[in-house]
């Protein structure tokens, strides 16, 4: 008998936010607010208990507009707003599949996550 994966699949509806650098203000540095709540709507989506083994990681994002940006940090928005939620760190990650589009109309991520090696 093949061992159970469990896979978890949602969408967060909005555009998605690339993770910004920290700013440097009086001394401290912060996450600029527009990241910070576009992380807390992913992690609100997520209907997710946290899985334990090695995960694969399918991530489709339409923006809703042409404006660079780079796909390396639309995935760092969504790994750093699941970590301690779907996951406990994203070292888990083993696979990654990553796509970017534009969509006017429905701006959107969509997650897809399977443990592939379960602990």
């Amino acid at each position: 008998m093949m061992p159970h994966h469990e896979r978890i699949e949602f969408i967060v509806y909005g555009n998605p936010i690339p993770k910004a650098r920290a700013r440097v203000a009086n001394g401290h540095a912060f996450t600029p607010a527009r990241t910070v709540a576009w992380e807390q709507e992913i992690r609100l989506r997520c209907p997710a208990k946290e899985l334990r083994g090695e995960l694969c990681i399918v991530l489709r994002f339409y923006r809703d507009s042409r404006k660079r940006c780079d796909i390396d940090n639309l995935c760092k928005s969504v790994f750093d707003a699941l970590n301690g939620k779907a996951w406990k760190d994203d070292c888990q990650i083993i696979e990654l599949g990553a796509f970017k589009s534009y969509d006017p109309t429905d701006p959107r991520v969509e997650i897809e996550i399977e443990e592939v090696n379960p602990s």
